[in-house]
């Protein structure tokens, strides 16, 4: 048996040994062991081994990066210099595919000259015309579609871009077990339209194949109507980002094709303006400028648009089909609001933050006056009919609608246009608060603040 004595001596020594750091008194905690930084050759390497694509959806195209092209990606600006020489020395075409489409996800101004010089390339032409509606069209959150907040030149690459609508080359585009064998035009098309953007285009967006979604192979008629609508534009816009504009973008119509009329309305005053003679079969295209009283107290005007369409069979369509959004809340005798069933803010060419967007402007009183831009279109028989209110959004009389107008027009056999005439009116009907009331109580949707109406 140990003395007491004995164990106090022993007590003594291990304190003295722990104060003096011999003995650690707890154990030490295993420091982790960093990650590896894998440099940006072993990645290029790798890249090399493994240079198809998979097959899938990612930021935009539905070709996926392979893990080695996702680190590369993540590195940002600072692996461009590294890829962009294995660039200008492989002699490997998926190779230098596989680079590019890298390149095509790194946001800097060297991976625009990059995709511009690709259209030069015969190896890369395709790819990077397909690659370029998507690098364009990839504005902020809340800046959807706005013309000043495009991340890059759009003029320039649609200048680029042009010399190759009419290439009728296939161009093969492998990404594992997934192949397609397109033409050269027809990426071209899709991305030289997509980066125009489609509101500046007489054709229906939802018909064609859009490339970021799926790789476009046009029929020849898709083809041909496609073409002439993007050599129109580069006509009159010369490759510019979008046409000039004065206010309410009228200076599209040219002035002897204008038939402009003044609807006036208790708080202020509608432009109606529309084309006299349709340049193009089967739409109509139309301008809405609203000039309020400079009394009234608003800081901010913007429209809420209600439209009913009706075929040569008497049946409501709807431009996301019988199952989308806009039918689903559609009213018992057709009539809807006007808007993409993508959109969630019920004001007429507003993002869903309700920022506007190219085809349209808000106004103010003694100001702008707020305007839209619409150029609806369809087929023979479809008869189209509108009514657009201005609504105060911000102010003192936020909720209060201003005043509308009632508007449309029936599609002839031959695609030529009839107009219905204009009129106005100080409060919304009867069908248009019930199309409001029912975009309210669509779930998801914001609900449309509602003042004496």
């Amino acid at each position: 048996m140990v003395s007491l004595k004995k164990w106090k001596i022993i007590v003594l020594l291990a304190a003295i040994i722990i104060l003096t750091g011999c003995v650690d008194p707890q154990p030490s905690t295993p420091t982790s062991t960093p990650t590896p930084i894998v440099s940006i050759e072993k990645l290029l390497s790798d890249l090399d081994a493994d240079k198809d694509f998979t097959f899938g959806y990612k930021s935009y195209y539905p070709l996926t990066a392979s893990p080695a092209m996702s680190q590369l990606i993540s590195i940002g600006p600072g692996a461009l210099p590294d890829i962009l020489k294995r660039m200008e020395t492989s002699e490997d075409p998926q190779y230098r595919k596989a680079l590019l489409f890298v390149i095509a996800q790194i946001d800097d101004p060297r991976s625009e000259e990059a995709l511009i010089s690709g259209l030069e390339d015969e190896d890369l032409n395709g790819l990077s015309a397909y690659l370029l509606g998507n690098y364009y069209y990839r504005p902020p959150a809340g800046e959807y579609n706005k013309p000043d907040k495009f991340l890059r030149n759009k003029g320039k690459v649609i200048n680029a871009l042009f010399p190759l609508l009419r290439n009728n080359k296939e161009y093969p585009i492998k990404a594992d077990r997934f192949e397609a064998n397109p033409q050269v035009g027809d990426l071209a098309i899709a991305s030289y339209i997509r980066i125009g953007g489609v509101e500046n285009f007489a054709i229906d967006q939802y018909k064609y194949s859009w490339i970021g979604w799926d790789i476009p192979e046009f029929t020849e008629k898709e083809r041909e109507v496609l073409l002439r609508e993007s050599e129109t534009f580069f006509e009159r816009t010369g490759g510019e980002d979008f046409p000039p504009t004065d206010g309410g973008r009228l200076g599209e119509i040219p002035r002897p094709n204008k038939n402009e009329t003044n609807v006036s309305v208790a708080n202020g005053t509608f432009t109606f303006t529309k084309e006299r003679n349709n340049s193009a079969p089967n739409r109509s295209e139309v301008y809405i400028n609203f000039t309020a009283l400079s009394t009234l107290t608003c800081t901010k005007i913007l429209f809420i648009q209600v439209a009913r369409i009706t075929d040569a069979a008497g049946n409501h369509v709807y431009p996301g089909g019988p199952g989308g959004r806009m039918a689903g809340r559609a009213t018992g005798d057709g009539h809807s609001l006007d808007r993409y069933d993508d959109l969630t803010s019920p004001y007429y060419g507003t993002d869903n933050a309700g920022n506007e967007m190219s085809n349209t402007q808000s106004g103010r009183p003694g100001g702008n006056p707020a305007s839209l831009w619409d150029r609806p279109r369809g087929i023979p028989g479809d008869t189209y009919e509108f009514e657009t209110c201005a609504i105060c959004t911000a102010g003192a009389d936020a909720g209060k609608c201003y005043g509308c107008i009632t508007w449309g027009f029936r599609i002839n056999a031959d695609g030529s246009i009839t107009p219905s005439p204009e009129s106005g009116s100080n409060t919304p009907s009867n069908n248009f608060k019930s199309a409001a009331d029912n975009w309210n109580s669509q779930a998801g949707n914001t609900a449309i603040p509602r003042v004496g109406w």
